[in-house]
């Protein structure tokens, strides 16, 4: 009797160490798998972290190129008022040349004049823009 009871406890013994033995083979696999899972995440947050460093740098590029095209719009806005009113200007002369000129003809010297400064003036005009839009169209390509 005693015999089979220290028999079954043996047993009971082995059965037990069987199961821990199962359950930490178990919590080595689930180990092993967390370890994996860890490791996937991590490299996920490095190429995340990658991602973020160069969209940050994309967007200083882009605020740089944003201030500089704002920068560039105010010269040719300026250049544009100045040229309108230098043109308005050289308009009102000749305007008055035109009306002096039919007084006397001795004018007509200072009308020839003012008339190749106004063509001059909306030439240049003309070569400002052009130069606006072709900036434009090539910071529109980049």
């Amino acid at each position: 009797m005693m015999q089979n009871m220290f028999k079954d406890l043996r047993e009971d013994f082995n059965n037990e160490i069987s199961s821990i033995s199962e359950n930490i083979d178990l919590m080595r696999s689930d180990l092993d798998t967390l370890s994996v899972i860890t490791k996937d995440i991590k490299g996920e947050l490095a190429s995340l972290r990658h991602d973020q460093t160069n969209l940050k740098q994309k967007i200083i590029l882009i605020e740089n190129k944003h201030d500089n095209l704002q920068r560039g719009v105010l010269e040719i806005q300026n250049a544009l008022d100045f040229n309108c009113d230098m043109s308005d200007k050289l308009g009102q002369r000749v305007e008055r040349l035109e009306t002096d000129c039919v007084k006397t003809l001795k004018p007509l010297k200072s009308y020839l004049i003012l008339s190749r400064r106004l063509k001059l003036w909306s030439s240049m005009l003309g070569a400002v823009t052009l130069r606006y839009v072709v900036s434009q169209k090539k910071g529109m390509k980049t």
